[in-house]
């Protein structure tokens, strides 16, 4: 869309009362009917400052009634530039500026050569570096961070909504065994994990509970279900830009897996249970496919979790506790004890379930049988730059008694 030279004048009018971009845009739009949004807004006040002067739409200061051309922040010298290793990066340059300007984000970012629409301030301090009647001129030092994009709960609800109809329950089978089922779910990262990855393990889970029959089956979701956090966007819940992947597809292939599941419990005449525990790449959205299972199956228990830990009492004397396994991880089996006191006094067997190492490890701490589950996942670029590529691709079920765990089997 071409910009106009009268809504290129009214959005620096707008924006030198100090209007925000959300305001500007729907006055565009009420006056000029021109479709604008209020990132295009954004983007065009970002040129238009950085426009030579030659060809600049002077960018105005509204002051006591009258505008005023303000000068573009321009730095004296740049001193030093940083970029750290967490991704913020830091600048100190000398700058004329006023006292307003100091406490003007936009004003800093772009004194400092960074995108205002693109980047964020995280601190920033002036210190007066010369004062002369005309100008003070300040030693201006900031550190900054990327913009992430904010999870949009409509995308995904759009995404999971879509052919979604309360499953019915048909002529179930009655239960064979006393035993439980455990489907531990560690580390999935659909996205980079496809159907066609995981379809030999998911025939396997589902003809294993056609066949045996459970009273009980518990699908733990251990977190990381999925690679990305937001559905635009490939980036983890941290920020960490990650290789851009089909999320849509991502979305529907975790349906399918976790819905084929729960169907061949139910039809197996199980009691169905769904526990969670978020994971550093997707929590948010974890907790939106939590709010879909729930809608699809109305008759399973779905444990809407959004804490970095939970626990269950499995059976009458067993206790899990699980948890990603990205934070605290060597203090579990003291919070599982501390936190969840009933599910820790009622039991004689206790495990705890984590993920996020990609590798299975197991250890037997404090009265506490630590299960650090592998993954289904094949490795990522990053993975395999860094050569984290030995662990056995797989998957573990775990069956268990009244007092213990009995069996576990690999698919």
């Amino acid at each position: 869309m071409k910009w106009r030279k009268e809504w290129e004048e009214e959005l620096v009018e707008l924006r030198g009362k100090g209007y925000s971009y959300s305001t500007i845009a729907a006055s565009l739009n009420s006056k000029f009917s021109c479709g604008v949004t209020a990132d295009s807004v954004s983007s065009k006040y970002t040129r238009l400052r950085n426009q030579p002067k030659t060809k600049q739409v002077e960018y105005k200061e509204y002051v006591d009634g009258e505008f005023f051309v303000k000068e573009q922040p321009k730095a004296v010298s740049v001193q030093e530039h940083k970029i750290l290793s967490n991704g913020n990066q830091s600048s100190t340059i000398i700058v004329a500026m006023n006292e307003k300007q100091q406490k003007d984000p936009d004003f800093l970012l772009e004194a400092h050569g960074f995108d205002h629409t693109k980047w964020l301030i995280k601190t920033a301090t002036s210190n007066t570096w010369q004062q002369t009647p005309e100008k003070t001129v300040y030693q201006s030092k900031i550190v900054v961070a990327p913009k992430v994009e904010k999870f949009n709960p409509d995308k995904f609800l759009e995404v999971v909504k879509k052919n979604v109809e309360t499953y019915e329950l048909k002529d179930a089978s009655i239960f064979a065994s006393d035993d439980v089922l455990v489907i531990p779910l560690a580390d999935m990262h659909f996205g980079v994990t496809k159907m066609k990855d995981v379809s030999s393990q998911l025939n396997q889970i589902t003809t294993f509970i056609k066949d045996i029959g459970f009273k009980k089956v518990v699908i733990e979701q251990v977190g990381d279900l999925f690679h990305s956090s937001q559905m635009n966007k490939a980036i983890t819940l941290n920020g960490t830009e990650i290789n851009e992947i089909d999320m849509v597809q991502a979305v529907e292939d975790a349906k399918f897996f976790i819905d084929s599941i729960i169907e061949s419990a139910l039809n197996a005449g199980s009691e169905v249970h769904v526990m969670h525990t978020q994971g550093n790449h997707s929590g948010n959205l974890e907790y939106m496919f939590l709010l879909y299972l729930e809608a699809r199956f109305p008759m399973i228990d779905v444990q809407k979790n959004i804490d970095y830990r939970t626990a269950y009492q499995l059976t009458e004397h067993v206790g899990i506790m699980l948890a990603h396994g990205d934070v605290a991880k060597k203090r579990l089996p003291m919070l599982f004890a501390n936190e969840y006191k009933d599910i820790w006094s009622n039991s004689v067997y206790r495990e705890l379930h984590t993920g996020h190492f990609h590798q299975e490890v197991v250890s037997d701490e404090g009265g506490v049988v630590k299960r650090q589950f592998g993954t289904p996942k094949k490795p990522d670029d990053y993975e395999r730059k860094n050569g984290y590529t030995m662990a056995n691709d797989k998957m573990q079920i775990l069956i268990y008694g009244k007092d213990s765990l009995k069996e576990i089997i690999t698919v």
